[in-house]
């Protein structure tokens, strides 16, 4: 039986996302970051930059992805 793949949201993109980019990238097979988001542009643009993450401009995006199965 093949394990289901869950869609995230992360929102805030401060001091914890690094480790909790680690943490999800090695569970890639298990989650995918489907979209991020933070109030500081700069943030976002980071974490596309560094992480390859899909950033959002407003949170209310995430809570409206039909896709997203969990936010962090």
């Amino acid at each position: 039986m093949a394990r289901r793949r869950f869609e995230a949201g992360i929102i805030g993109l401060g001091m914890a996302l690094a480790p909790h980019a680690k943490a999800l990238r090695e569970l890639r097979e298990r989650v995918r970051v489907r979209a991020v988001w933070s109030p500081v542009a700069e943030e976002r643009q980071r974490a596309s930059q560094e992480w390859g993450f899909p950033a959002v401009e407003e949170v209310a995006a995430l809570f409206e992805d039909p896709a997203i199965d969990v936010l962090l």
